[in-house]
C-alpha cells in the first residue's frame, strides 16, 4: 500500500471526479476512503471527520456530529463501503444541527432585544 499515492488519487478525485456531486455524497466518498488508507496510526476517524466539518462549513452546510446512538451505523457504512447510507447519514445529522443552530440563533437574539428594550 503507498498511502502518499493513494491520498494524492483521493484529492484528485475530490477536486476533479467528485466535484459535481451532491456535497454530502461527495463528503462520505471522501470520508470512507480516507478512513480506508488509513494515513495515520492512530486518530484517522476524528481526523476524517474534522475534514468532513471544515468541508461542509466551506460549503455552507451545518457540521455533522456522529452521537453514539449512530456510532453502529456510522461504522458499518465505513465498513461496507456504503457511501449513500454515510451520505444519508450526513444530511440528516447535518439538517439536526442546521435546526439547532437555527434555535440558538433565535434565542441570542431575544435574549439581544431584551437587553437593547431594558437599557432605555
Amino acid at each position: 500500500m503507498d498511502i502518499a499515492n493513494d491520498m494524492k488519487t483521493l484529492i484528485e478525485n475530490y477536486n476533479s471526479m467528485w466535484e459535481k456531486l451532491d456535497p454530502f455524497e461527495k463528503e462520505a466518498r471522501l470520508h470512507i476512503s480516507f478512513i480506508r488508507i488509513h494515513p495515520f496510526e492512530d486518530g484517522n476517524g476524528r481526523t476524517g471527520r474534522l475534514i468532513l466539518n471544515y468541508n461542509l462549513l466551506r460549503q455552507s452546510l451545518a457540521p455533522v456530529i456522529i452521537t453514539t446512538d449512530l456510532e453502529e451505523y456510522y461504522h458499518s457504512y465505513i465498513q461496507n463501503e456504503d457511501v449513500e447510507g454515510l451520505a444519508n447519514l450526513f444530511r440528516i445529522q447535518s439538517i439536526r444541527e442546521n435546526e439547532v443552530i437555527g434555535e440558538l440563533y433565535a434565542r441570542y437574539e431575544e435574549h439581544e432585544h431584551k437587553m437593547n428594550c431594558s437599557r432605555f
